[in-house]
């Protein structure tokens, strides 16, 4: 029965998704009915939210499905008639009355669904990640083999300032977390000296790098770039090339101030009402050839941006070699618990040397240590001594940097009046010059001057003292005038001090004057020397840069060393670490841990990170933190109250197998795929690695189907919002009349006119329909079947479930489904849309339904598209791998019951699971072949076979399918001569035919297998094979 829901607020209206239809009531009445307004109804299917720093919800998006196209409209929107027409479906909305009941209706659902935020956010212990499509461009995505980032980690442990950068990214996320303040890190200098390595090698902890993927380049406004960053929420940023955005140095100044101070704005609508950006807080990586705290050599730009001058890479051949690896491996960033983070943190502060006033160089300490901190995480002692080498280096030269221009606004104020009186003396004339000057001429004007020096003392024209400023970067001079005077280097005009300014006689003239003393007393007793004393709030902390054994005392992914002699004045904490007997292993670890080779680890720390960070004393306190890494929670969207998301307890243990277990099942698989004979096994060791890393440490199972079932509960483990499956349901009753397969062969094909047949594969068939295919839950129900019409009726047949002929149907010419037979709903609505009114006898249906296998199918997929580009001969074997997993777990595991071998006893035997996959990629390449010329005349599974006449161009083929890597797209497998005499093999007997006589008898495996021989025959003669 169908369900009808009021429109609030609109009692005339009501609607139901099941129906696909709103309608009205005008009289109400025993005998009035309804009149039909849209026949179709926006299905909420994800209520987006962004929300500022105290949790209110600044914006919201809906994503919506009309007639089978899924987009998002922003809640402004749903008003405007414009942006209901991005739905092909979307018709009747141009009535002002009709979109204020459909932004009701969308507001009415989304009510009733879970909240999903649209940027990551820390819960706990945990980083919340929003789906891939709300992320931005290539964060998220992974693939990463454990030697080859090992490899990039040991290259950064030869070159600290590249240790320091892959520091602050994988510290960047804990920004605000931790309460710290954002801030940037810039590679400055010449070109082809590692600053686009770094930034990529930066990159990649977060996702895919590169300028396809998460690296952008600063071709943006000040407000673009805020915006930017508010998307990312508290992930970083990487921008390449700052000259690109064009700025002044005050332009520059205002974005560095801005970002590093939340990149949140206000802003007023035209009702005075007032709105927030979204936040950010984290890091900003930038590049470019000129220096930021040279064109801004302030106090305030210092605490705000580490500056990393060129070289980065100490080789030509490192940088190089880590920009390969960076590219190659991606997404392999793992968090540790926020406490273990704030206590590495103050160690590294520690070690870096924080002067005990703070000040400006303590700011610059704060930022040093995220970068030290982040090493030790990411590569143990070796990568963090690396990084503090470093760190102190930059720490020494910003604090001589920091002297040189002064710290404070009065000392810049104050050094900048010095050098306008070197460089224009006859701008500053002394008083008894200027008198004698307007006595001989017997005028006042013709002598432009900026003010009087006398000895020590400077008196500056009021109208003087913006340019000097100005000179000084000072937007504000009084604040500079109010510290003179407070140190006794201004001379003010009233004894309380309230004016700055002083007013003088001379020559006949009053003159407002700005009196300042250019030397104290103590410059003037101990000689002024240049910038030696003690300036506040600097410390340089420690200047060495050698890396010195033994500074990180911190018992971690290197184990429990103790410190070793050396030259280390740091006041680090004292250590008594305490590691564990049998540290277990990190849940979720995306890495084999092959164990140390001369006292460093072969894989990256995350992996490690919980073998012994358990406790270390600072300043005789013990802080203990729990520090088994917590697992990323990629996608945040929740399930509605109904079906309430499991507690993390609840999940299941993820699966895990021996490592020599998985090698001698992994490699029975390689062999049996035929494809690497004699494969050495070395190289299927490192097969099994790739593989296990393009699935997250994915273990290989006793079958290619059955590690296709770990991974469905590998991902049911990782992911806490998804519902459990429950036990498999009892199946419909379909007897023996169930159609599955649709080969054909068109019998009256003309094989003899043509001189070729070629044939197009699809790209992983059974993959390409996950993401969008709803399957059942619960048990089916049955229904009445009747008169199915098109226009009205095809929703109805997007359910899952399956539906019984009544008469002879064509789903192509020559392939028959005859009737009382049953198809599954993909073919039904196919047949309903290719005759525009079918009638169905009965129908089973599941009410209850979910995209059960989209993350199944998202996770493969990415993974299938990472293998696919690289040439290698492990991940080629992965990839073969690979195939053969999701096609055993899609093809047979789904339906592999009690009377099979290696049967399925899991909750996913479910063979209408397996009916609708297959029937969806049969219908959707079906749907693609009706749009070719020529047409098909024969069909087989996933590949489709094509008569092209003499003189066809076989070097560009195009038979209007659309060719891509894509899964679900075509690409070109085979071509043979369509008159020669090949042999078709099977069950160990062979035999002579041709293709006209496998045609002729509509045997379409025959076409299949001579097709094949034939083309390799083909191949050999042209020396491809």
């Amino acid at each position: 029965m169908t369900a009808w829901r009021r429109v609030p607020g609109k009692p005339a209206y009501e609607y139901s998704t099941s129906a696909g239809e709103v309608r009205r009531w005008s009289v109400r009445g025993e005998d009035a009915e309804p009149v039909t307004m849209l026949e179709w109804v926006p299905i909420v299917t994800r209520y987006i939210v962004v929300k500022d720093s105290k949790g209110k919800i600044i914006e919201a998006r809906y994503t919506l499905t009309i007639a089978d196209h899924e987009d998002t409209i922003d809640a402004d929107d749903l008003g405007s008639a414009e942006s209901w027409k991005r739905w092909p479906g979307a018709v009747g909305v141009h009535d002002k009355p009709m979109r204020e009941v459909l932004a009701i209706i969308v507001q009415d659902q989304a009510q009733r669904r879970a909240q999903t935020v649209a940027a990551p956010y820390w819960s706990g212990d945990n980083l919340v990640m929003p789906g891939p499509d709300l992320l931005e461009r290539g964060y998220g995505e992974k693939f990463s083999v454990a030697e080859e980032v090992a490899e990039l980690l040991r290259i950064a442990e030869r070159n600290p300032k590249l240790a320091l950068i892959m520091g602050f990214s994988y510290g960047a996320p804990y920004v605000e977390p931790l309460d710290r303040q954002p801030f940037w890190v810039h590679s400055s200098g010449v070109s082809s000296k590692g600053k686009t390595t770094g930034l990529l090698a930066a990159a990649s902890l977060h996702g895919r790098p590169g300028k396809r993927g998460i690296n952008r380049p600063w071709n943006a406004s000040g407000n673009g770039v805020t915006l930017f960053l508010g998307k990312l929420a508290i992930m970083p940023a990487f921008l390449d090339e700052l000259h690109m955005a064009g700025f002044t140095p005050p332009q520059l100044k205002r974005t560095v101030h801005t970002t590093c101070d939340g990149s949140d704005r206000f802003t007023s609508s035209r009702k005075r009402k007032l709105s927030e950006s979204p936040a950010w807080y984290g890091v900003l990586f930038s590049t470019g050839n000129y220096s930021v705290t040279g064109v801004c050599p302030h106090a305030e730009i210092a605490v705000r941006v580490v500056e990393i001058p060129t070289p980065i890479t100490l080789t030509p051949e490192d940088a190089k070699r880590a920009k390969k690896l960076a590219i190659e491996n991606y997404g392999w960033w793992t968090p540790v618990p926020r406490e273990a983070m704030r206590l590495a943190l103050a160690h590294a502060e520690d070690l870096i040397g924080i002067p005990e006033d703070g000040g400006t160089a303590g700011r610059v300490v704060e930022n040093l240590a995220l970068g030290v901190a982040g090493a030790y995480f990411l590569g143990g002692k070796e990568l963090a001594d690396a990084a503090l080498s470093a760190a102190r280096e930059l720490l020494a030269v910003q604090v001589e940097e920091l002297r040189e221009e002064g710290v404070k606004p009065s000392e810049r104020l104050l050094e900048e009046i010095r050098q306008a009186v070197v460089s224009r003396p006859n701008k500053f004339p002394t008083a008894g010059r200027y008198s004698d000057w307007v006595r001989d001429h017997h005028a006042n004007h013709g002598l432009a001057i900026e003010g009087f020096a006398d000895g020590d003392r400077v008196q500056i024209l009021t109208r003087s003292m913006a340019r000097i400023a100005t000179d000084a970067g000072l937007d504000n001079y009084r604040i500079a005038l109010r510290e003179l005077r407070d140190g006794g280097l201004l001379k003010v005009g009233s004894e309380k001090g309230e004016r700055l300014r002083k007013k003088i006689g001379l020559a006949g003239q009053k003159f407002d004057v700005y009196e300042v003393v250019l030397s104290s007393e103590s410059e003037k007793t101990t000689g002024n020397t240049g910038n030696t004393g003690n300036h506040e709030g600097i410390s340089a902390g420690h200047s060495g840069a050698e890396t010195v054994p033994g500074l990180w005392p911190v018992p971690g992914p290197t184990g429990n060393r103790e410190p070793e002699p050396g030259n280390h004045t740091a006041a680090s904490a004292e250590a008594t670490p305490q590691v564990a007997d049998a540290p277990s292993p990190v849940p979720g670890s995306r890495f084999p841990v092959p164990g140390s080779r001369s006292g460093k680890l072969d894989v990256p720390a995350p992996c490690a990170a919980g073998d012994g960070l358990s406790s270390w004393h600072r300043d005789g306190i013990p802080l203990h933190a729990n520090c088994d890494p917590p697992a990323v929670v990629p996608v945040q969207e929740e399930i509605p109250p109904a079906d309430p998301p499991r507690s993390t307890r609840a999940q299941r243990a993820e699966p895990r197998a021996d490592r020599g277990e998985q090698l001698a099942r992994f490699a029975r698989a390689i062999e049996q795929s035929g494809r690497f004979p004699g494969a050495a096994e070395r190289d299927v060791s490192a097969a099994l690695t790739v593989f296990s890393a393009s699935l997250d440490g994915l273990a290989w199972g006793p079958s290619a189907g059955t590690t296709g079932q770990w991974l469905f509960e590998k991902l049911e483990a990782q992911y806490g919002n998804v519902p459990v499956l429950g036990t498999p349901p009892n199946q419909p009753d379909l007897g023996e009349g169930l159609v599955t397969r649709f080969d054909f062969v068109d019998q009256a094909a003309d094989v003899g006119a043509a001189e070729w047949v070629a044939s197009w594969d699809v790209n992983g068939q059974f993959l390409g329909p996950l993401g969008g295919l709803e399957l059942g839950t619960g048990e089916p129900e049955h229904v009445d079947g009747g008169m199915f019409l098109a226009r009205y009726d095809r929703k109805a047949l997007k359910l899952p479930g399956y539906a019984r002929l009544t008469e002879d149907l064509d789903v192509w010419p020559g392939c028959t489904v005859p009737g009382g037979q049953w198809v599954p709903n993909p073919v039904a609505e196919y047949l309903l849309m290719r005759y525009g009114a079918v009638e169905f006898a009965e129908r089973w249906v599941w009410p209850e339904h979910r995209r059960w296998l989209a993350l199944w199918g998202s996770r493969v997929t990415a993974a299938r598209t990472a293998l696919m580009a690289r040439d290698d001969l492990p991940s080629r074997m992965a990839l073969v791998a690979l195939k053969q997993m999701y096609a055993k777990f899609l093809g047979g595991w789904l339906n592999s019951g009690p009377s099979k071998n290696n049967y399925n006893r899991t909750n996913t035997l479910r063979p209408d699971w397996m009916h609708a996959t297959h029937a969806q990629a049969r219908m959707n390449a079906f749907r693609a072949l009706g749009k070719t010329d020529p047409q098909p005349f024969c069909v087989s599974t996933d590949t489709a076979y094509f008569l092209l006449p003499a003189g066809a161009d076989v070097t560009a083929l195009d038979v209007g399918l659309q060719v891509s890597g894509q899964v679900g797209k075509w690409k070109r497998a085979e071509l043979a001569h369509a008159g020669e005499t090949g042999t078709i093999k099977r069950n160990n007997r062979t035999r002579e035919s041709t293709i006209a006589a496998e045609v002729s008898k509509g045997r379409a495996s025959g076409v299949v297998a001579l097709v094949h021989d034939l083309h390799a025959r083909r191949e050999e003669r042209a020396g491809v094979r």
